[in-house]
C-alpha cells in the first residue's frame, strides 16, 4: 500500500509540471522556427557535410584530438619539412656542447 500511495503522490507531482509546461509551447515553437526554415532551404548535401562536421567535432572533443595526429605522421611531416635544417641544427647542438 505504502508504493501505491507514493506513486500517486508522484504522478501528481507531474500532472502539476505538466500543467506548468503548457504556457511554454508556444514559445518553444517560435525558437524552433528560424532552424525548420533554415533546415528547409538549406540543400540536402550541406546538410550532410554540416552533420559530418559536427560529427567530428564532436568525436575530436570526446577524444581529446588523439585520434587526429598520429606520432609517426607528424615526426614524418616535420623531417620532410626540415630536412636540411635539421642536419644543421644537429651540427649545432654537437658542437655547443663540446665546449
Amino acid at each position: 500500500m505504502d508504493a501505491r500511495d507514493y506513486l500517486l503522490n508522484e504522478l501528481k507531482e507531474i500532472e502539476k509540471w505538466e500543467k506548468d509546461q503548457k504556457g511554454l509551447w508556444f514559445w518553444e515553437r517560435l525558437t524552433r522556427l528560424p532552424f525548420k526554415m533554415l533546415d528547409r532551404f538549406t540543400p540536402k548535401f550541406i546538410q550532410e557535410k554540416v552533420g559530418v562536421l559536427l560529427d567530428e567535432l564532436g568525436s575530436y572533443i570526446q577524444t581529446g584530438g588523439q585520434y587526429l595526429t598520429s606520432e609517426k605522421s607528424v615526426f614524418q611531416f616535420f623531417e620532410k619539412r626540415l630536412e636540411g635544417e635539421l642536419a644543421s641544427l644537429q651540427i649545432w647542438s654537437a658542437f655547443r656542447w663540446k665546449k
